[in-house]
């Protein structure tokens, strides 16, 4: 419990493989989640 509120409310990021198995729960594919990217991303954005 206290691993997912950590993730809940933004103190821990989720991870590669948390984010599939999430996808998968609500019915998309790994494949499926490239609409939720930029392919290209400015270095000021990115951390």
């Amino acid at each position: 419990r206290a691993a997912y509120a950590k993730r809940e409310n933004g103190i821990v990021s989720i991870g590669a493989d948390e984010l599939i198995k999430l996808a998968s729960i609500f019915g998309y594919d790994k494949e499926d989640l490239g609409i939720f990217f930029k392919a290209n991303v400015p270095e000021k954005e990115r951390n």
